[in-house]
């Protein structure tokens, strides 16, 4: 018998923000679901700001990747 495939229902980003917007001053959750679709919820309310915390958090993690390549080879 196949096992049935467990999916992450698509008001989850919802709960994680709601779970966590008291806890930090900037929250924002992307969720990519298997079919593409993407649900991004913040509790920053201008774009300029999510757009700021976005491009801030890839480079950060571009930098942090770069680094860790570097300490291996």
């Amino acid at each position: 018998m196949a096992k049935k495939k467990e999916t992450t229902p698509p008001h989850i980003t919802s709960v994680i923000l709601d779970a966590n917007k008291d806890k930090f001053p900037a929250v924002i959750v992307l969720g990519v679901s298997e079919d593409g679709n993407i649900n991004l919820d913040s509790n920053l309310t201008t774009y300029p700001m999510i757009q700021y915390i976005l491009n801030k958090a890839s480079f950060n993690l571009f930098a942090f990747e770069t680094s860790k390549k570097e300490v291996t080879e």
